[in-house]
């Protein structure tokens, strides 16, 4: 008669038995008890603290600014009723040509020998 199941068996006696029967040996799960949901839930939080760390902010960033930024408003082109310079004009016109007679010894020397005026 087989052994009960719930009976003591000799381990020696089981082991030859399987070995004869050319069976592999399965190895035997023991029961294991389900763990509450609060000890699960306090598990996966530690493992979530130990990795991350206790003081983790994943998406916050300093605020470096002393002062709150204006707000961004309309910026408008500029359109002048009338133009702020006038444009410039040239410089050489027919009365710009002669200026000022030259004074120096140089020039008064030519005046006098070649009879000849030197302008700037």
């Amino acid at each position: 008669m087989p052994p009960k199941k719930g009976g003591k068996t000799n381990p020696a006696a089981a082991e030859a038995a399987r070995a004869a029967s050319g069976k592999k040996e399965v190895p035997v799960k023991k029961a294991v008890a389900k763990p509450v949901k609060k000890a699960v839930e306090k598990a996966e939080k530690a493992a979530k603290a130990v990795t991350k760390g206790r003081c983790h902010q994943e998406d916050s960033q300093d605020s470096h600014l002393c002062a709150v930024p204006p707000p961004h408003t309309l910026r408008v082109a500029r359109n002048p009723k009338y133009p702020r310079t006038i444009s410039q004009r040239s410089k050489f016109d027919e009365y710009r040509i002669l200026r000022v007679p030259l004074t120096t010894e140089s020039s008064m020397k030519l005046i006098e020998d070649n009879n000849t005026l030197s302008f700037l």
